[in-house]
């Protein structure tokens, strides 16, 4: 599905973000989260009010993630949106579908136990 593996990646922080991303605290974590709230969705047209109140839980664990690997990589997350910001418009691409196919990743394992 992708490369999962840090170790892989020319940039240092990139790689520190995927293995942070990839590793079993954060799958565990979100496949939880998915778990959970699954039987809640409906094939429905409309979205229910719920909807958006998973969302922002889901935010808020997403988010504290993200102040745990700022923590372990000794940067604010002002320097994390530095960084982040600085890299070319494909180094930004590859970042968020690395973490895009790692939640999707989790998803599908939550769901279909692949």
């Amino acid at each position: 599905m992708g490369d999962f593996n840090g170790d892989n990646y020319n940039d240092r922080f990139l790689g520190e973000l995927v293995n942070f991303v990839a590793s079993d605290g954060f799958q565990t974590m979100f496949e939880t989260f998915f778990l959970t709230h699954a039987v809640r969705f409906s094939d429905d047209e409309e979205h229910r009010l719920d909807y958006y109140e998973m969302y922002q839980n889901f935010h808020d664990l997403f988010d504290k993630q993200l102040e745990d690997f700022c923590a372990q990589q000794d940067i604010t997350h002002a320097e994390y949106v530095f960084i982040v910001s600085s890299y070319s418009a494909t180094k930004q691409l590859t970042l968020r579908l690395s973490l895009r196919l790692q939640v999707h990743e989790a998803l599908s394992v939550s769901v279909h136990g692949r």
